[in-house]
Parts: C-alpha cells; structure tokens; sequence
C-alpha cells in the first residue's frame, strides 16, 4: 500500500482535537489512518476527547 521502502508515505502529527489540524493533514489525502488515544479518564486529553472526538473532527476532514 505504501511502496516498498515507504516513499510514498507522509506522516502528521497534530492535535486530533483541532479540526484545522486535521483539515491541514487531510488536505489531498488518498489514504487515511487514524492512530489515537487518550488514557485519561477524564480532561481534554482522555479517552473519550481524543478517541471519538478525535475521529469526528477526522470524519469532517476527509469528507470535506
């Protein structure tokens, strides 16, 4: 899926909570892969902010 060695791989890191940073890492996407988590049970940075949070404001991304 990715070549060989990778080449055509770009990763980005961000904040998944912030939908312009998704916005900016799914700009002309053909694949996405959404690695997330919070281990917090509670706060901005637990579970249920980044996990399901996370994967909305990705969700808004990509179908943009």
């Amino acid at each position: 899926m990715f070549g060989r060695d990778g080449t055509n791989l770009d990763i980005y890191f961000g904040d998944v909570k912030d939908e312009e940073q998704m916005d900016n890492a799914c700009e002309d996407a053909q694949t996405v892969i959404f690695c997330a988590g919070g281990s917090l049970p509670f706060g901005p940075d637990s579970y249920s902010a980044v996990g399901p949070g996370g994967m909305r404001n990705l969700m808004k991304a990509v179908t943009k």
